[in-house]
């Protein structure tokens, strides 16, 4: 895949990036989202120090990370569970069967 160079701006401050095509979009969206996040929190708070706002961008984030994370886990569980009960289903209807 060939990579392309882009510029983002997070918080103000300029970062060369050389990319995959493919993950432009989803670099600039990213960047895009901290961005949203620092100025809510610079708008809610009064916090003028960039590096708090980041710090509390990345927090937030984080956050919504691990709850993601503990969704897909619990996600799983769900569809294991499930593959186990319907092999525990088709044992019990076999064995009925049989009988």
């Amino acid at each position: 895949m060939p990579e392309v160079s882009i510029k983002i701006k997070i918080a103000g401050r300029e970062y060369p990036l050389t990319v995959k095509h493919d993950e432009e979009e989803q670099i600039l969206k990213a960047a895009a989202l901290i961005n949203e996040q620092v100025s809510e929190y610079e708008k809610n708070y009064s916090v003028n120090n960039k590096q708090d706002l980041l710090a509390m961008s990345a927090l937030h984030m984080a956050t919504q990370l691990v709850k993601l994370q503990q969704t897909a886990v619990k996600t799983e569980q769900t569809a294991n569970l499930t593959n186990q009960l319907i092999e525990l289903e088709r044992y019990v209807s076999d064995y009925l069967n049989k009988a």
